[in-house]
């Protein structure tokens, strides 16, 4: 077995279903098409048949070539955040179904570490997330290695959890130095970015199924809920010359509960050992939509078409 097997690069394209008029009518028209370059190194430090212990790297870059405004300038090239990985995986000799050829029971845990190599992180005082992964796999055989279709399926539940490590409770920045007015009436100077507050931690639960169609198609479809919780703001007392101090009014259980989901859909073909083509759909979106209502999970504004192809190392 290759140390440095599962390592891949890939080059995708994706714009969004409003841009190609796909789905419902849309407040205003901010067409989207976007280049992801994404590299994971991978490097297995013990690689036995039923335990293994790897570390791994996921860095991306984003290339907006279309003008909306997911980006502050027209064609900004973007870093994503830098996610490192340290998981061990134990295989079982006996899983779920006990011994029966093509069942596979599998558990992986370990730390997780986001560095804010993204702009948007940097930029609102995030030093460093914190976290534990943990995946549960099993492969259940359809029709068999041998069969022409339907060969087998793996099924997946996973978690993450972690807290982000930042200047503030609130984003802020000390570039921004922006004049704002006190309930004094008196001009500051102040470096807070935006008026919600910062994850205090959050918790990604998944769940994902990849069918073996043929001996090189492959369907996978995936669900992720992405569930944080926010820093609450301090009840202290707010004091002006005029009037005095007086405590802010708030309510008796104020939201602090953040939900978004990720819905992912994606047929990939095998056009050599090392080479990979993969067409899907994903929409990830805050659960609760701009009008206050709970939006549907299959789909947004933003959702979009993909086109991804992926270079890997095999396994020998």
């Amino acid at each position: 077995m290759h140390r440095w097997r599962g390592s891949y690069i890939a080059l995708d394209q994706s714009v969004t279903t409003q841009t190609v008029r796909v789905g419902a009518d849309f407040q205003s028209y901010d067409p989207t098409y976007e280049l992801w370059l994404s590299a994971k190194p991978q490097y297995y430090f013990i690689d036995r048949a039923h335990n293994k212990l790897s570390l791994s790297v996921w860095l991306n870059a984003f290339w907006e070539l279309t003008n909306s405004d997911t980006t502050t300038k027209q064609r900004e090239i973007l870093l994503g955040p830098t996610f490192v990985t340290a998981p061990y995986l134990h295989v079982f000799r006996r899983g779920l179904w006990g011994d029966r050829p093509g069942y596979k029971t599998a558990v992986s845990v370990g730390p997780r570490i986001v560095l804010p190599t993204d702009k948007a992180s940097w930029d609102s005082g995030q030093y460093v997330s914190l976290g534990v992964t943990s995946f549960l796999s099993q492969g259940v055989p359809l029709r068999g290695e041998d069969a022409r279709f339907w060969r087998g399926a793996e099924f997946t539940l996973g978690v993450a959890a972690g807290a982000p490590i930042s200047r503030a409770t609130s984003a802020v920045n000390n570039d921004i130095r922006q004049l704002r007015e006190d309930v004094a009436g008196r001009l500051i100077v102040s470096d807070q970015l935006r008026g919600s507050m910062n994850t205090k931690y959050y918790l990604n639960l998944s769940a994902s199924a990849d069918v073996q169609v043929t001996s090189r198609t492959t369907f996978s479809a995936s669900y992720v809920i992405l569930d944080s919780w926010a820093y609450l703001p301090n009840d202290a007392q707010v004091c002006s010359l005029f009037t005095g101090c007086v405590a802010p009014m708030g309510g008796d259980n104020p939201p602090n509960f953040r939900v978004a989901t990720w819905l992912t859909a994606s047929l990939a073909y095998e056009l050599t050992k090392t080479l990979n083509l993969a067409v899907g759909y994903f929409n990830r979106a805050n659960q609760i939509g701009p009008d206050g209502q709970r939006r549907s999970p299959f789909w947004s504004p933003d959702a979009r078409l993909f086109v991804t192809v992926t270079g890997v190392i095999p396994d020998k």
